[in-house]
């Protein structure tokens, strides 16, 4: 149970860290808009003075160390999310001996977070129906968390030879 655990933890960081290496380079070499989490952390300190909806998040104003709560926030759901691809794929086996389908159909519902918790209370609607261009954001968000479980795949596989 402790090593599961531990898996899950160290796919979820990896991936999520390999994700965020993926979008720095699209930003640099393509333009490909790179947003950051200091809205996410702007958000979660209006939580804690009772506001959990905007309208839109970008016109509330800026909490001290924004950027730090969102990037923590980002990671800790990060190693969370870890955790999706062996339960899709069936636990220890998966961790041992990951697949390609595991890890894209856990990034993929990774997809829900955004498109029904977090940009709705940004103040964008439900997938991303408020947004300037919803179609664009919801293309980002679709390619965004593939690469994602591609993230989880190659995670996986380095967590799988490391506990061998």
């Amino acid at each position: 149970m402790g090593s599961m655990i531990i898996a899950g933890v160290l796919i979820g960081l990896i991936a999520t860290a390999l994700s965020d290496l993926w979008a720095v380079f699209l930003e640099k070499a393509f333009k490909v808009p790179n947003y950051g989490f200091d809205v996410v952390g702007r958000w979660i300190g209006h939580m804690a003075r009772g506001q959990f909806l905007h309208k839109p998040i970008f016109a509330s104003p800026p909490i001290p160390g924004e950027k730090i709560i969102g990037w923590i926030a980002h990671y800790a759901l990060g190693a969370a999310f870890g955790f999706l691809p062996i339960l899709l794929g069936g636990g220890a086996g998966w961790v041992a001996d990951p697949t390609w389908l595991a890890a894209i159909g856990a990034g993929l519902l990774t997809l829900a977070v955004p498109f029904f918790i977090v940009v709705p209370a940004f103040g964008m609607g439900v997938l991303c129906a408020r947004a300037p261009d919803p179609w664009a954001a919801r293309r980002q968000g679709v390619i965004a968390h593939l690469y994602y479980g591609v993230a989880l795949y190659i995670a996986a596989v380095l967590v799988a030879m490391l506990m061998r």
